[in-house]
């Protein structure tokens, strides 16, 4: 099963809440002007509400911790800990969103590269 997740892994913490927050609210500003147009199609009827749930989607009470992969990168091993253990076996990350500057990316990937990837590398006998 595939799960995916916008993702950033800061130096600490408190960094990592604070710089995905304007971009992760750029992203989903960026997303909800997008599906302005009601569906065209009853296989998308689904989306007609769309736009309303990305307006209800604060950062600090509904997507940061709990829908997101945010965090140093002990936090972000723990998520993907806890993603796992609900049977998601396959876990896509979006690193770029919003905007997010791309520096900031490439740190981003290299601290999960070195941090928190070994933590899941299983060996092969």
């Amino acid at each position: 099963m595939l799960a995916v997740y916008h993702f950033y892994c800061g130096e600490t913490a408190d960094e990592a809440r604070e710089e995905a927050r304007e971009p992760m609210l750029r992203y989903l500003g960026a997303a909800a002007a997008a599906n302005q147009e009601a569906a065209y199609s009853e296989q998308y009827a689904a989306y007609k509400k769309l736009r309303e749930g990305f307006k209800m989607m604060d950062y600090d009470r509904y997507l940061y911790p709990h829908r997101v992969i945010v965090g140093d990168p002990d936090q972000c091993a723990e998520r993907i800990a806890q993603i796992r253990a609900t049977g998601v076996t396959n876990i896509g990350l979006i690193g770029n969103f919003g905007g997010l500057e791309r520096t900031k990316i490439l740190a981003s990937l290299d601290r999960f590269a070195q941090y928190v990837m070994p933590q899941f590398r299983t060996r092969n006998p």
